[in-house]
């Protein structure tokens, strides 16, 4: 191991080369002592290093030789003793997912058994898409709509006419201008594009509870401290603007307990005005 009396013997130019046999980044226009400090302190990290593999050696069941020798083996063995994933599981079914409002994806397997029943080789084939929104069968007088796929694959993505509407599909095929199922979808339905209009009870605001909301927000005290009649109907005019589910969430004795007084009258009918 090399000490600093040896290194300050050698010059500027055998410094850097100690250097840059040891791999070390320093300044082109580094001074000796830099230098020197640079290529003792690489030798410290040696020697650290050395120290640590000559003490797992000397205690293997330790919890550092054991961190530090098996974590690589196990993720290996983890990643690379996974058996494959087979392409085909040998039953026919098909499975219908919904991806967002208008579109879904379908994704299927025909055993060779039920090919050869159907006689299926060089036959069209067809995804049949039932809407049973109302009817909750396609044995019933539903509305469906077909697309024709090719006869190699084995799963498809669907755009759909219309939100929030219950589906159920088909793959199958025509013969003499029948439609034959070959395998039949589970049931699915698709989400709304829009805001619900349903009002739940359970979420709506108590008295309290908006009491405590004007309170948090300092607007009792703007109502207190104002006493003005046009900016209480400003107000009021923009919690009902616009919506009328709005007045819904908000507590029938609003005018009497948050306003009080002569000024409450006229918020009230404010109220009444906009509803």
């Amino acid at each position: 191991m090399l000490n600093q009396k040896e290194l300050e013997k050698n010059t500027l130019a055998e410094l850097k080369s100690i250097a840059d046999d040891k791999e070390l980044d320093y300044d082109k226009k580094v001074k000796k002592d830099d230098l020197i400090k640079l290529i003792l302190e690489s030798e410290k990290v040696i020697e650290t290093a050395n120290q640590k593999k000559e003490d797992l050696k000397d205690n293997p069941t330790s919890q550092t030789s054991s961190g530090f020798q098996k974590p690589q083996e196990q993720k290996q063995d983890f990643f690379y003793n996974v058996p494959n994933l087979p392409q085909v599981y040998g039953k026919n079914k098909i499975v219908f997912m919904v991806r967002d409002p208008y579109w879904g994806f379908v994704y299927w397997e025909l055993t060779k058994d039920l090919i050869n029943q159907h006689n299926l080789s060089g036959i069209d084939r067809f995804l049949r898409i039932y809407d049973i929104t109302n009817s909750g069968s396609p044995e019933s007088e539903s509305g469906f709509f077909d697309i024709k796929i090719n006869d190699v694959a084995d799963n498809w993505y669907i755009k759909f006419p219309y939100p929030n509407k219950t589906y159920q599909i088909d793959l199958g095929y025509f013969k003499d201008g029948k439609f034959i199922t070959l395998v039949r979808s589970n049931v699915a339905t698709t989400p709304r594009d829009d805001l619900s209009d349903q009002i739940d009870v359970e979420w709506m605001m108590s008295e309290d509870q908006f009491k405590k909301i004007l309170q948090a927000s300092g607007a009792d005290q703007l109502f207190q401290q104002s006493g003005s009649q046009e900016l209480m109907k400003f107000l009021a005019g923009n919690i009902l603007e616009g919506n009328e589910t709005t007045s819904g969430l908000i507590p029938n004795s609003f005018s009497s307990t948050i306003l009080g007084g002569s000024s409450s009258s006229t918020v009230t009918s404010s109220f009444a005005r906009k509803n």
